[in-house]
This record gives C-alpha cells, sequence and structure tokens, in this order.
C-alpha cells in the first residue's frame, strides 16, 4: 500500500508501465490526454479518480 502522491507513484514505474497506467485510466475515466496531464501536474485527482488508479495500479492512493 501506498498513501501520497500519483506523481511520486508514477515516476518510480517504467515508461512501458506509465503508459499503461496513464492509457488504462484515460479508457476507464473518459478523460482528454491533456486533462490527464493537467490533472498530473497539479495533483488534482478527485477521490473517485485516485481510487480508479489505485486499483490500476495495485496500490492505494487515498
Amino acid at each position: 500500500m501506498v498513501k501520497g502522491d500519483v506523481r511520486d507513484y508514477l515516476r518510480g514505474l517504467s515508461e512501458e508501465e506509465r503508459v499503461r497506467v496513464r492509457d488504462e485510466f484515460l479508457a476507464l475515466s473518459g478523460l482528454s490526454y491533456p486533462s490527464w496531464y493537467g490533472k498530473l501536474a497539479g495533483g488534482q485527482f478527485s477521490r473517485l479518480e485516485l481510487l480508479a488508479l489505485g486499483d490500476i495500479c495495485g496500490v492505494r492512493f487515498v
């Protein structure tokens, strides 16, 4: 379990794994590619988005 920042978690992954997480999240959420990077840069994911990312990554962000 990881509780904390999505950006820190993603920095620890390989490029291939970061792309997989991003693509799965975009498909699940319907969020646009630019919106993903805006949320990532600002750390502005909602609680539900963090739960979805946690499911994709197999960790807990909230």
